[in-house]
Order: structure tokens, then sequence, then C-alpha cells
């Protein structure tokens, strides 16, 4: 995702600001421009687009968006802030392996989810 969203933004001639969340930042992708910490890659594009005017491309992953992108994604609808978000689905919260989230299933894929009662 990172490398085609740069090679269509170099083709069209588009200079723009990536905002990632640990991902992208590190080898071997260094494909974003600004990181602070997790989760805060929305926060960043609402800061980013404001004070420089540029486009900013926010990438997050599923689970932080729902557990702390979501904050700044309201604020930024409520302001009417302007930048592109991306939310990658990786099906998983990745990098504390694979806890639940809103937006997985909370199943574990081989269950049957008729046998688990709650």
């Amino acid at each position: 995702m990172f490398y085609a969203a740069s090679k269509a933004l170099e083709e069209m001639k588009i200079d723009a600001i990536f905002t990632t969340d640990i991902d992208a930042l590190l080898p071997p992708l260094r494909a974003a421009d600004f990181l602070i910490c997790m989760g805060f890659s929305v926060n960043s594009a609402v800061g980013i687009s404001r004070a420089t005017g540029k486009k900013v491309i926010a990438c997050i992953g599923d689970s932080r968006s729902c557990h702390s992108g979501i904050a700044g994604l309201m604020n930024a609808v409520h302001n009417r802030h302007r930048f592109v978000l991306v939310i990658l689905d990786n099906g998983t919260a990745a990098m504390t392996v694979d806890h639940p989230h809103p937006g997985v299933e909370i199943t574990h894929p081989g269950l049957d989810k008729q046998s688990i009662s709650i």
C-alpha cells in the first residue's frame, strides 16, 4: 500500500506527507514521513495539514483505529480538517499478538461460533 500510494502521488506530481503508526517509518518500508507514537497518525495529520496546508495521508491499522485513532478522527470530522485517512485492514491486532478488537471476529478462526456460550 505504501509503495503504491507513493508511486501514484509521484506520477500525479502531488507532494504529500505520510503520517503513520509504528509500522512504516522504519526499514524495510521507510515509507512514512512522520511518527510520534502508536495510534497518533490521525492526530498528527490534523496538526500537519492545518499547519502546513500540504496534502496529508494518515495510515493506521484497524485495531489502532478502534482504540486510539477514533478520538482524533472525531475531532477531525467535527473541525472539518482535510486529510486522507487510510485504515489498513490487518484483520488482527498484530503488534500485541492477536487480541480481539471491534474490527474483527471475537472467536478463534478454528472454533465453531455456535459452541461458544457467554
